[in-house]
């Protein structure tokens, strides 16, 4: 939860940027890496990658 809270926050720091063709990039470069700085940020990106199907699902089908 706090790695979520944690890059919620980062959108504050790191605004959306536009790229050359004009498009809105939300997760720039600096905000990766800033985002890495997390200290739970591997455990974090690890459960995520494990529960992926799960989350997804979840998401479609709601949470009853």
């Amino acid at each position: 939860m706090r790695s979520v809270i944690f890059h919620e926050l980062l959108h504050a720091v790191h605004p959306p940027e536009r790229t050359e063709g004009g498009r809105r990039r939300v997760h720039t470069r600096a905000f990766r890496e800033a985002e890495r700085a997390h200290p739970d940020h591997e455990r974090a990106a690890a459960w995520r990658r494990e529960n992926l199907d799960w989350l997804l699902e979840a998401s479609v089908v709601g949470w009853d």
